[in-house]
């Protein structure tokens, strides 16, 4: 019966997998690990892919059940693996191309020895190597069909796939390994070292995360803090190569070049100087601004690292004017149309001098239903032809019905005039949905939410979850009114169906019928006895007082 499962669901609380009675200190610190692995309500992504608590619950029930060694990528753990990411990367990419352009060629000897440099680099390779390892165990969320990826084998399919682990394995060959090997098979792995920079893509993405883990919420703010790491990182990683490209040549030919633009005495300055140096001589191309007293070079793979260059700096150019065209122009539309209304709506409240109360449910109600961002679905549906407004309810409600098992043996037509006849509704936390002892004239199923079942006394009976529906008694059970009272518990989103299209969608010879009226009985005898028994335990507390 419905609400002995949903009572036995409010038991657990929607922790999974529940905690013993009486656990032990393993048992609490075993079930604290599974939950920093699994789903997290707090993950600032967990809204775009489960509505409501119910479903969570379901999504840690089938990571538990099947992929119980796999990390959720909507789970506390993988939220500070971002953020670790972030910096981990980003080190890298840093440290790697200095290492390229700065410490690992001399014209001496190309194995120059800096302790501090070599260290950190091994410190670094060890690292990248577990990390590759904990790559492996890392679900990933389907943006396009909003789903979550937890088989180990696809993960790793995808890892493998996508190019990063082949990258991440060659740039991550410890130093040491070509330490007293010929200098070709050192520069060799020098170069390899450089796949590194194949991580710059996975770098930008984690942008984000991180800054909202960090409690930058604008996207404007994000826009900035994005764009300075990136040109941080672009002018960085041209003058490691400014450097980096000349000092093969060196490294062969053991000779400087008159032509080439690392000179001997740029190549015997401190390294913090040669940097500054190299980072001018890069910004000048970059930037295409004149810096007097910098050397210019004419060995062809100079020559051509300018030109790059040059190219680099242009599509910056490009690029920044683009992005903050799109970001500013196209992003911000619909999110300004919707603050738009909200002050509308907001000069609405303060001309009809509404109360607070009233004033805070439609500024949450408005902000429930639109997502913050504004858009006319009156004239978006107006456009649409019927056969295309059919075909979108049906895709709305699809996942609503999916998980109505009385609806398994109704035909297929029925099911696309049911899902025509539900009226969507929108209800905020302690919104009165139903009343006991009024008429009933609908019954109602929940697409997304929780609502609590509550007697006429006031006990609570148990809760209702997605997929769940009530009201159906009072279009069942002759001269039944309502005779529960339903109060929405989070911000819930409801669909009702009308009594008249109840009857013409269900005769009462129908399965489904049958299925709904033995449904009804159950819950009235179940909810008369339990307001009986309350009703009687209030009584002997009143009797005990006098």
């Amino acid at each position: 019966m419905e609400l002995k499962r949903t009572s036995k669901m409010m038991q657990s609380k929607l922790v999974y997998p529940p905690l013993p009675e009486h656990p032990t200190v393993w048992e609490k610190f075993k079930l604290k690990m599974e939950g920093l692995i699994q789903v997290n309500e707090t993950h600032p992504n967990t809204i775009e892919y489960f509505k409501s608590e119910i479903s969570i619950l379901r999504e840690k029930k089938r990571h538990c059940k099947n992929f119980k060694f796999t990390i959720h990528p909507l789970s506390k753990f993988n939220e500070f693996y971002e953020v670790w990411c972030f910096f981990f990367y980003g080190l890298l990419l840093i440290f790697k191309t200095f290492d390229f352009g700065f410490i690992r060629i001399s014209f001496e000897g190309p194995f120059e020895y800096i302790p501090g440099f070599v260290i950190m680099s091994i410190v670094l390779d060890v690292l990248s190597l577990m990390n590759i390892c904990l790559q492996f165990l890392v679900g990933y969320t389907v943006p396009e069909n909003r789903t979550i990826e937890l088989s180990l084998k696809q993960i790793m399919l995808k890892y493998l796939s996508s190019g990063h682990f082949y990258c991440d394995i060659f740039s991550s060959i410890p130093r040491v390994i070509g330490w007293d090997c010929n200098v070709y098979i050192y520069l060799i792995l020098l170069t390899l070292s450089l796949l590194k920079l194949y991580r710059i893509r996975t770098f930008i993405t984690l942008i984000k995360p991180t800054a909202m883990f960090f409690g930058i919420r604008s996207s404007t703010n994000i826009f900035l803090l994005g764009f300075f790491c990136i040109v941080i990182l672009i002018m960085h990683i041209m003058t490691c190569f400014q450097l980096g490209i000349a000092r093969y040549r060196m490294a062969i030919t053991k000779k400087f070049s008159d032509k080439s633009y690392a000179s001997y005495y740029l190549i015997q300055l401190p390294l913090e100087e040669q940097y500054i140096v190299t980072f001018f001589r890069s910004a000048e191309y970059i930037f295409l601004i004149n810096i007097p007293h910098l050397r210019t070079s004419l060995e062809p793979e100079e020559v051509l690292l300018e030109l790059v260059s040059y190219i680099v700096g242009k599509i910056l150019f490009a690029a920044v004017w683009i992005i903050t065209l799109y970001t500013f122009m196209a992003k911000r539309a619909l999110r300004v149309r919707f603050e738009e209304i909200m002050t509308e709506l907001k000069e609405y409240i303060k001309a009809k001098q509404l109360p607070d109360g009233l004033k805070t449910r439609l500024l949450k109600y408005y902000t429930y239903k639109y997502q913050k961002v504004f858009f006319n679905e009156q004239l978006i549906v107006s456009i649409l032809s019927d056969t295309l407004k059919k075909e979108t309810d049906v895709f709305l409600c699809k996942s609503l019905l999916k998980q109505q098992k009385i609806f398994a043996t109704v035909p297929a037509k029925t099911i696309v005039q049911v899902m025509s006849y539900l009226v969507p509704q929108i209800y905020l936390p302690n919104d009165l949905v139903i009343q006991s002892g009024t008429v009933g004239d609908c019954m109602y199923f929940i697409g997304s939410g929780t609502v609590a079942v509550v007697s006429p006394s006031g006990k609570e009976l148990c809760h209702l979850f997605d997929g769940d529906f009530f009201g159906e008694a009072a279009l069942i059970i002759k001269e039944q009114k309502r005779f529960t009272n339903i109060i929405a518990i989070e911000a819930s989103k409801i669909y009702m169906l009308h009594k008249t299209h109840f009857e013409k969608l269900f005769k009462k010879t129908d399965e489904v019928y049958k299925i709904f009226l033995e449904t009804a009985k159950e819950r009235l005898e179940e909810t008369r006895a339990t307001e009986v028994e309350y009703k009687k335990k209030l009584f002997d507390q009143a009797h005990k007082k006098d």
